[in-house]
């Protein structure tokens, strides 16, 4: 797309909003107001509308959802929750995943904060903790299945929406606090309030610092050096901040600028391109742009950021200098985006498009030098999308949903994304939800466009697609202060992606072309493995029930859900190369031969959540119990490839943990202070492939994923 032909289209997109102001605002509308925070949703059609006419599975947490379980991170949290996965690397690496669909890094979902995402691009993943203002957090919706219609590229298995406080006609101000075994501390304050009769402001800072929880280590000293990344003790540092101002216009409407930034200079990174922990450091800031409201959302965006990575070794060794991975980003990312809501007595119309521009400069992309950014190569991927979907509701106990999204990216090409939805709801107290809808997964940078390491990308590489059918059914019963659910889903990937060995040909010309080069001790041999979509459609379907239930009318709630999730690919995987032989030391290279098994890098089967805990009064107190099975899970980062002994596929082993907290609400001031422990029996295992000593030596590596015992907290916010 050329520049005039950009143009136009961005100027198409705002031509929308004249139009807009002249539909009045439909009293449906006006009626999602009148009920509980958790009896809307507007994440799912990104539009306010009833919790029982969303088109898609979810579930709202509010701020107190945080406050009365033991969990004090949002990833912790969603661990009580049924269909979600959670899966922790190190203290602050958390990996969340809806649907089953899961893993290191995990980009096929969607994190966004007030409508702006969280990932970092490069990666695909996602900083859970020291990101989000604790005192800033509102509610928090989640969808499960695939929501490409709304969100495009990455909400493969779902969306977790993170909203935040609005201003209104009074001043406020919350802070928060938190203090905990292995180094935890995180502070964080959110003010706002009105500036005369028409404009209003919020400001929010935070901070996180985590130590490194206990872990498997190495035998050989750490010794510093400029070649490898340093993190000492710490997991996670890092700093943020939000400021806003905007002003308040006609039809509920409200114009807002925002600087959202973060400082993190130090994050413990486990993935599958490197054996081991990786040093990781962050700068990124966002300016945006917002007109909000019931008809009109129309926003830009511009990101910069700044990332470097690297292999956090024991110590360096000159002659295997190849060895020690070192990268750095420069990006800067625009996004607009506008959608209007029509609405009528019994029909939305919503509509829009979007246009992403991300720019950025690494020596992954090319043959750069990471000292020295001037010989580093460019790269630039746009994507432009236009969506519609309507809702038409015939009668007061039928909505019929039906939605399209078309995606042009330079990289994958084209992408359909549709999705049609019934929901019936026989009375206020209940609702049945079928739903269809498909989605896909753009690949990442680094599969996509790397041009370093072990790794390349196949020219013809597409985006990966899922189908899901989706059967909810959800029941209230106020009298009892009770609820319950069903659901069950079933779904179909394509062409999902992963690094498959090249042919023991091409192997053996480019380890040929490294030697004849010195060998060149900076530069990594290779490639010897290729970012793959492969021809081997999975499956995955899923069950859930859910329940909970007042005692007796006191201010204790009884909780449980279960989840059982089942994933196979539709042929075994045949991870094998034949190798080739070095020339100077007579060995084989590369030469092995593995059948994985159908259900390799399966979600956990089985998951149940028991607990209970009070809402209501000055006394903060639960307990959760909740049971993790096991599952089979494999890495190329764990697999020694280069002698052939083996390609890792490890048991993950499951666990069972008991949660507790206990603490008091104040009652002068808005606030709490309670303590919490996790895994009070202190369950050591890794929720993630673990690395045996032994393969850290030989990798001249210090430390790999954490054993996730007992951590406990003291927490506290107060308001005014």
């Amino acid at each position: 797309m050329g520049r005039t032909s950009r143009l136009n289209y961005l100027v198409g997109l705002f031509a929308m909003l004249p139009t807009a102001w002249s539909v009045e605002v439909a009293a449906p509308l006006d009626d999602v107001a009148l009920i509980d925070e958790a009896g809307w949703v507007e994440a799912v059609s990104r539009r306010r509308q009833r919790v029982e006419t969303a088109p898609q599975p979810v579930t709202v947490l509010t701020a107190a959802d945080l406050v009365n379980t033991p969990a004090f991170t949002i990833p912790d949290r969603l661990r009580y929750e049924a269909g979600i996965d959670v899966y922790q690397s190190r203290n602050g690496q958390y990996d969340v995943g809806l649907n089953g669909w899961n893993g290191l890094n995990n980009n096929r979902i969607q994190v966004l904060v007030d409508g702006d995402e969280l990932r970092q691009e490069e990666f695909g993943a996602i900083t859970w903790v020291g990101t989000v203002h604790q005192t800033a957090l509102r509610r928090i919706e989640i969808i499960k299945g695939p929501s490409s219609v709304g969100y495009g590229a990455n909400a493969f298995g779902g969306v977790i929406a993170i909203q935040e406080r609005q201003a209104d006609e009074h001043h406020r101000l919350w802070m928060y606090g938190a203090a905990g075994d292995h180094g935890r501390y995180e502070v964080d304050a959110t003010g706002m309030g009105p500036i005369g009769e028409q404009f209003f402001y919020r400001l929010s800072v935070g901070g996180t610092r985590l130590d490194a929880l206990p872990t498997t280590t190495g035998t050989l000293p750490v010794i510093p050096n400029e070649r490898v990344g340093y993190l000492g003790s710490t997991d996670l540092e890092t700093g943020h901040w939000t400021s806003t101002v905007g002003v308040l216009l006609p039809a509920d409407h409200r114009l807002e600028g925002t600087w959202r930034g973060q400082r993190q200079p130090h994050w413990a990174l486990i993935d599958d391109y490197d054996l081991g922990v990786n040093d990781t450091r962050t700068d990124w800031d966002d300016a945006v742009l917002r007109l909000r409201g019931p008809v009109v959302d129309a926003k830009w965006r511009r990101r910069w950021s700044d990332r470097t990575y690297e292999g956090a070794k024991a110590q360096y060794d000159p002659s295997q200098d190849y060895k020690y991975i070192q990268a750095g980003f420069t990006s800067v990312e625009d996004v607009v985006r506008v959608q209007t809501n029509l609405s009528a007595e019994s029909n939305t119309f919503s509509f829009g498009g979007e246009y992403t521009d991300w720019r950025s400069s690494s020596n992954l992309w090319g043959s750069g030098d990471y000292r020295d950014d001037s010989t580093w190569t460019n790269i630039r991927i746009r994507n432009r999308a236009v969506f519609a979907e309507d809702q038409w509701s015939p009668e007061s106990w039928l909505s019929l949903t039906g939605g399209v999204r078309y995606d042009d990216q330079d990289v994958v090409g084209g992408n359909v994304s549709p999705r049609v939805a019934i929901n019936v709801i026989p009375d206020q107290t209940q609702y049945v939800l079928l739903s269809y809808s498909s989605g896909y997964r753009l690949p990442a940078p680094l599969e996509s466009q790397i041009q370093e390491l072990y790794f390349t990308a196949d020219p013809d590489l597409r985006a990966e697609k899922v189908d899901t059918i989706e059967l909810a059914w959800r029941k209230r019963w106020p009298d009892l202060d009770a609820s319950t659910g069903l659901a069950g889903f079933f779904s179909r990937g394509q062409g999902l992606i992963l690094p498959m060995p090249l042919s023991a040909d091409v192997m053996a010309a480019n380890w040929l072309k490294w030697l004849s080069s010195g060998p060149d001790l900076t530069r990594q041999p290779g490639p010897f493995l290729q970012y793959t979509n492969v021809d081997n459609p999975a499956y995955m379907g899923g069950l859930e029930a859910e329940g909970r239930i007042r005692l007796l009318d006191s201010p204790a709630m009884l909780w449980t859900n279960l989840t059982w999730q089942e994933f196979r690919y539709s042929e075994a995987i045949h991870y094998a190369s034949s190798g080739f032989t070095d020339p100077f030391s007579g060995a084989t290279l590369f030469q092995f031969d593995q059948t994985l098994p159908r259900d390799v890098n399966a979600p956990p089967r089985f998951k149940a959540n028991l607990g209970i805990n009070t809402d209501r009064g000055p006394l903060i107190a639960g307990a959760a119990g909740r049971y993790v099975s096991g599952r089979e899970a494999f890495s190329v980062a764990n697999s020694d490839l280069t002698t052939g002994r083996y390609v890792a596929v490890q048991r993950v082993d499951g666990y069972a943990a008991l949660d507790l907290t206990l603490g008091w609400r104040f009652k002068i001031v808005d606030g709490y202070l309670r303590a919490a422990v996790l895994n009070v029996f202190d369950d050591g295992g890794t929720q993630v492939i673990g690395t045996p000593s032994g393969v850290l030596d030989k990798n001249l590596e210090h430390a790999g994923p954490s054993n996730m015992g007992r951590t406990w907290a003291l927490v506290g916010a107060v308001g005014f």
